[in-house]
């Protein structure tokens, strides 16, 4: 398997998902669980701004829209957009697609409700993590959520950052989000999954 964590990752996942290698090991033909069942619990009357980070296939973010709300997908990778858009375009929903890093994105200050990662944040490495938790910070609605689901742990083949006290801790400071709730859960995907950490801040008011 192809290190994730090299100075050009966005061609990595690009080449994947032309070969089709991450579309077989990750993507899932279902909206995660675990977002189907914190989205049901929230007020179905409410519309709101969405930010799937690290969308890739578009699964999630097709599921949101479907729902109602408005929804942008970000991903460094063209392929990887390119997939989610014929998926709203057979699921009969719209989309706005973003081709860029999480770290910089093109939107204005406090653009969303809830903000949505799952398996993003694992890639992102170092001192970057700041960098992405001030970036969601800067994009995220006083008050509004950030869904955050990844890895507890690292692999041998799969170079995952830990999602997990410390680095939660270091990437989103107590004087901008408060850290909700935490818990384990399993990221499943349609070949299995990996056990996973779900992660709910609030940006404060």
């Amino acid at each position: 398997m192809t290190d994730l964590s090299t100075n050009d990752p966005a061609r990595v996942w690009t080449d994947n998902y032309k070969s089709g290698a991450f579309r077989t090991m990750w993507d899932h033909s279902f909206p995660s669980p675990e977002l189907v069942g914190f989205m049901f619990a929230l007020d179905r009357a409410q519309k709101l701004r969405i930010a799937d980070i690290g969308c890739g296939a578009g699964r999630d973010a097709v599921f949101l829209a479907g729902l109602g709300h408005d929804v942008d997908g970000v991903d460094f990778s063209a392929e990887a957009l390119k997939v989610a858009g014929e998926l709203a375009q057979r699921s009969n929903v719209k989309l706005a697609l973003h081709h860029c890093s999480a770290l910089k994105t093109p939107f204005d200050d406090q653009t969303f409700d809830f903000i949505t990662d799952r398996g993003c944040f694992h890639h992102i490495y170092g001192e970057d993590r700041k960098l992405y938790g001030a970036e969601m910070a800067r994009i995220l609605k006083r008050g509004g959520s950030l869904l955050l689901r990844g890895s507890p742990r690292t692999y041998p083949k799969l170079k995952f950052s830990p999602v997990n006290d410390k680095s939660l801790a270091f990437s989103f400071p107590n004087d901008i989000f408060d850290l909700v709730s935490k818990d384990l859960i399993w990221l499943a995907t349609d070949v299995g999954g990996v056990p996973g950490t779900i992660a709910r801040l609030m940006r404060k008011v």
